[in-house]
């Protein structure tokens, strides 16, 4: 089987970071592993960093751990990856009945259609995340909706998180968002993973506080936020450089 060549420049490179991670550290996300083996790109780059994935799998573990909860209580949700990339969570949480969108740039996903076909209840929208065009596509219909945005937003610019939030509340008054965040120091010192890659993208958008977020808006609230820990040390580590999933409610 040829291998494919994915293609990539500048933010989208970082897809396969977090595709080669899962493949290394995450047992039960063997479709990585397959992805990984079929693309045509110099993975060894980052071999010497294979001890140093626990960040992959905390933060895997509490998306995962969060989503699957959400979907306990609303099994018939419609889930919104944002800046998908290889990202293949969907097929570890399909409980027959979900409606799911993978979102990202649109050289991205026609990398993904390369491996992933779509489905009426798993589908793909190519666009920038601050195109508010794309919205309108989501069909919703009064369903629970959640938002998932791993490892993106600290690539955009405040200006265009916070616009980001703001179409999202206008557009879906109901919906819940599990969003990652990072703190401004972890934006000088930049995971080494990232500093590997040929494209070496900077890191833009960090908050100390995390009630920053509900600052932009009244009906933004905070329901849980959740740190990458699991040691004294890693809690130590992560509270410098302010790493935190954040599961957030519009109302």
């Amino acid at each position: 089987m040829s291998k494919i060549k994915p293609n990539l420049e500048g933010v989208s490179e970082t897809l396969l970071i977090s595709l080669w991670s899962r493949a290394q550290v995450i047992e039960r996300d063997t479709k990585a592993k397959d992805l990984v083996d079929r693309i045509d790109y110099d993975f060894s780059r980052f071999d010497k960093w294979k001890n140093h994935l626990k960040y992959t799998i905390l933060r895997t573990n509490i998306f995962d751990m969060e989503l699957s909860s959400f979907l306990k209580r609303h099994p018939d949700a419609v889930v919104v990856n944002i800046g998908a990339g290889l990202d293949t969570r969907y097929f570890r949480v399909d409980n027959g009945e979900i409606l799911w969108y993978e979102f990202d740039l649109p050289a991205v996903i026609a990398l993904r259609k390369q491996f992933f076909e779509e489905t009426t209840r798993y589908r793909f929208i190519a666009a920038s995340l601050n195109d508010d065009q794309w919205m309108p596509i989501i069909q919703a219909q009064h369903r629970p909706l959640l938002f998932i945005a791993e490892g993106v937003l600290m690539y955009l610019t405040k200006h265009e998180v916070e616009q980001f939030f703001k179409q999202t509340l206008e557009n879906f008054s109901t919906a819940e968002m599990l969003v990652e965040v990072v703190g401004p120091i972890g934006l000088k010192f930049k995971h080494p993973l990232i500093r590997t890659t040929a494209s070496n993208p900077g890191l833009q958008w960090g908050i100390w506080n995390t009630h920053t977020l509900e600052q932009w808006d009244d009906h933004i609230k905070i329901l849980q936020v959740f740190r990458l820990s699991d040691s004294p040390l890693s809690f130590l580590t992560s509270l410098f450089f302010g790493n935190r999933v954040v599961h957030v409610q519009f109302r």
